[in-house]
């Protein structure tokens, strides 16, 4: 349904060629549009392709080590570009490579940190070529933790914010990714294989935390958020289109009559809206009768 069309049907419902207040008609139409999408949001796809780099940090473990007087060496399985860890406490750490004979120390510093903070690095921070058997030596005065450390033996660029962290799970802001985010849908699946995920958790309704491991690359059914229209061109030639559903969407003349005459003519407007509770209640009751079932087979078909 397009924004003229609503118009002119909710002047028709005021027995009107015209309304009074235009502004008021797309206040009404907005407010509209977001009830309406709250019963049935549309909904859109997703991809995400997760990063498969190994882990080359001899014993990979997601558990925090304690700093108990005797260094922490965390060692290299083979040569990498670029590092990361966190820590919690007071102490110190250094980045050594190995020459062949001995370790240099190419990079450290002491830390203080109340909560675990992360530390990343780059090997060499002027050549992405660069690859080198490494560790990390940590060690100080007082007790601390480390935990997530990871070599990596690939970059995505010179600026050390561009490494990936390593943790039990990886967050993905869905909102950052589609700015129509509104809220998942259904479960992530996997692209190759079609198959839900196992476990995932939702922060704040719009981050995704997925552990780390599964597929390569997943997609995402998500609900988005309505379109709300400013006032850009004359009402009467407003061609553009309500991103609703298409059901549901010729239930907006009601609605926006309903918001429209509320203050001043109420008992019209209780009209209306009861209407478009009705009609609304309808179409649901009808989706629910002929909704698909789900068939269990017995005998292995």
């Amino acid at each position: 349904m397009k924004i003229h069309e609503v118009y002119d049907a909710v002047a028709k419902l005021g027995m009107a060629d015209n309304l009074d207040d235009v502004d008021a008609f797309y206040y009404a139409l907005n407010r509209a549009i977001v009830q309406i999408n709250s019963l049935k949001p549309i909904t859109a796809m997703l991809e995400i392709s997760r990063s498969t780099w190994e882990n080359l940090v001899s014993n990979p473990h997601f558990e925090a080590d304690e700093y108990k007087g005797e260094p922490l060496y965390y060692e290299s399985t083979g040569p990498i570009k670029s590092y990361y860890f966190e820590v919690r406490g007071k102490g110190s750490y250094y980045v050594q490579t190995y020459n062949g004979e001995s370790w240099d120390t190419i990079a450290g510093s002491d830390f203080s940190y109340n909560e675990f903070t992360p530390i990343r690095g780059l090997i060499d921070d002027q050549n992405a070529a660069v690859t080198v058997d490494a560790r990390i030596k940590l060690y100080g005065d007082f007790s601390f933790k480390v935990r997530n450390v990871a070599f990596w033996d690939q970059v995505y660029s010179l600026d050390p914010n561009d490494i990936p962290a390593y943790a039990r799970f990886e967050r993905y802001d869905l909102e950052q990714i589609r700015d129509d985010f509104l809220s998942l849908d259904d479960k992530p699946f996997d692209d190759e294989l079609e198959r839900m995920l196992g476990e995932f958790f939702v922060e704040n309704r719009n981050v995704l935390l997925l552990e780390r491991g599964g597929p390569a690359d997943i997609k995402i059914k998500y609900n988005k958020k309505p379109r709300r229209f400013d006032r850009t061109v004359e009402v009467t030639a407003d061609n553009r289109v309500l991103e609703l559903d298409a059901e549901l969407a010729e239930l907006v003349p009601l609605l926006v009559a309903g918001y429209i005459w509320l203050e001043d003519e109420p008992d019209k407007a209780q009209v209306y809206i009861a209407l478009y509770r009705e009609r609304s209640a309808e179409i649901f009751a009808r989706r629910k009768t002929i909704s698909p079932k789900r068939v269990v087979s017995t005998n292995g078909w």
